[in-house]
């Protein structure tokens, strides 16, 4: 299993990050069983599309959860236009707002890759926002 190997290795704590409503539901899940374990809820672009009526909501209700510390996997991504620009554009606003609203940070898609030349700057504003704000959850 990863995650042991990863415990073995040292690491101390994980998010899981969901995708969509039903990967979220299961990012929760998980979080709740395990102690190392947060969970991060929303939809990813190519996600929105297929997206029911009730998914923002099911979202929104998940946020909620003690160990939810992030809204995402969200963004826009329009190298493939799974979705169509404009229905991403207006789900990545409402899970801003979410975010804003649950004050909790965005697990945004276009993380910078290693060797991009932006992930050093990405690491930095990542462990910024870490330090001043309390993640909720935490033991």
């Amino acid at each position: 299993m990863v995650i042991a190997r990863a415990r073995a290795a040292g690491v101390k704590g994980f998010v899981e990050v969901g995708y969509d409503v039903t990967t979220s539901e299961r990012s929760v899940a998980l979080a709740g069983e395990e102690p190392d374990i947060w969970a991060a809820v929303g939809v990813h672009p190519h996600e929105v599309a297929r997206a029911g009526e009730d998914a923002f909501e099911r979202v929104r209700s998940l946020a909620a959860a003690r160990r939810v510390v992030a809204i995402g996997e969200c963004g826009l991504d329009f190298y493939r236009n799974l979705s169509p620009p404009d229905l991403q554009r207006e789900w990545f606003e409402r899970q801003l707002s979410l975010a804003r609203e649950a004050g909790l940070p965005v697990v945004d898609e276009r993380i910078p890759f290693p060797g991009s030349g932006q992930q050093r700057k990405f690491e930095l504003a990542f462990a910024k926002a870490l330090k001043a704000r309390p993640v909720r959850g935490r033991p």
